[in-house]
């Protein structure tokens, strides 16, 4: 695993973000032919069911992104499956860019 950095305040990363982009991880993880989803607890879509996801820390490898968010919010240990695609999102004032990986159980 990569090192861990410690968090920005959420005020403090509020005011940067909407000035850089940053990268997240989405796990998609299958078990026969049911998908584990997460209900958010942030904005943006507050209590709306997604993928679990999360930012990708400076220094972080991709996969260890998607095992942390995995792990953080499912407290599930996974192997992953492979790479599924990387796509670029426009919100009102921020850019995301996401990597989706696959975990199949």
């Amino acid at each position: 695993m990569t090192k861990r950095f410690n968090k920005a305040p959420k005020k403090l990363f509020d005011k940067f973000s909407s000035y850089f982009p940053h990268s997240t991880v989405d796990v998609v993880i299958r078990k026969n032919t049911s998908f584990i989803l997460a209900k958010r607890t942030i904005l943006p879509y507050k209590n709306k069911w997604n993928l679990p996801g999360g930012i990708v820390f400076k220094t972080e490898k991709l996969s260890d992104a998607a095992k942390k968010v995995a792990k953080e919010e499912l407290n599930l240990a996974v192997k992953l499956g492979g790479f599924l695609e990387s796509m670029r999102i426009q919100y009102a004032q921020d850019t995301i860019y996401r990597m989706y990986f696959l975990h199949l159980l």
